[in-house]
């Protein structure tokens, strides 16, 4: 405890009840407001009443203050902090990570982010600064300790345009059931799944 606290407690509302707590805080605001006031040359009257309406406020606030930052609130908050940071986009994606499938189709789906573009469209794009690279979101999921990517036309774009892993918008899906499903398709059509390196349907 501080010099100054330990010499007048009940000033600085340490150890009372909440209510004990505002009524010495109100008297202690309202004494140094109009010592404030006093040597300012101002109304000692309303610079009495500003401190106590200041003193009285203290205590609630400070109580308010302390709730919201308990350990177990704060533990909470950092908890969630952490679970977003995991799941968040633009953590890249590893150097040795591998494909669901073995081929795919120069076109990008109809109704996705990317309609109506190829994957050279794309990679052109990324070069010239259209498309930055935190727009092309890369999903992947670790399963026994590999990682693997779900959006092999993206990778194909990024990899085209000369953009570096570590720099890919990766997201990490492991664990989420629907994404963990995809994967489980992907590899139920692709013999030999995962693979390092694809190749567009129709080339040899």
């Amino acid at each position: 405890m501080a010099p100054a606290m330990a010499a007048a407690p009940w000033t600085f509302s340490v150890g009372a009840t909440l209510p004990g707590m505002v009524g010495r805080s109100t008297t202690a605001g309202a004494t140094l407001g109009g010592a404030d006031a006093a040597a300012r040359g101002q109304d000692i009257a309303r610079g009495a009443l500003y401190g106590g309406i200041f003193g009285a406020a203290l205590p609630a606030t400070g109580r308010a203050v302390g709730a919201l930052v308990s350990p177990a609130r704060t533990t909470a908050a950092a908890n969630a902090i952490a679970d977003s940071a995991h799941t968040s986009a633009g953590g890249g994606v590893a150097a040795d990570a591998k494909f669901a499938q073995k081929t795919y189709n120069p076109m990008f789906h109809p109704k996705g982010k990317f309609a109506s573009m190829s994957v050279d469209n794309v990679a052109a794009d990324l070069k010239s600064g259209t498309i930055n690279p935190a727009d092309v979101e890369i999903n992947y999921i670790v399963r026994n300790g590999q990682t693997i990517i779900l959006n092999t036309r993206s990778a194909q774009s990024l990899e085209a345009a000369g953009i570096p892993r570590s720099l890919w918008n990766g997201v990490n899906r492991t664990g989420n059931q629907l994404f963990e499903d995809l994967l489980n398709g992907q590899i139920g059509r692709n013999r030999g799944a995962p693979f390092d390196t694809v190749r567009r349907s129709g080339a040899q």
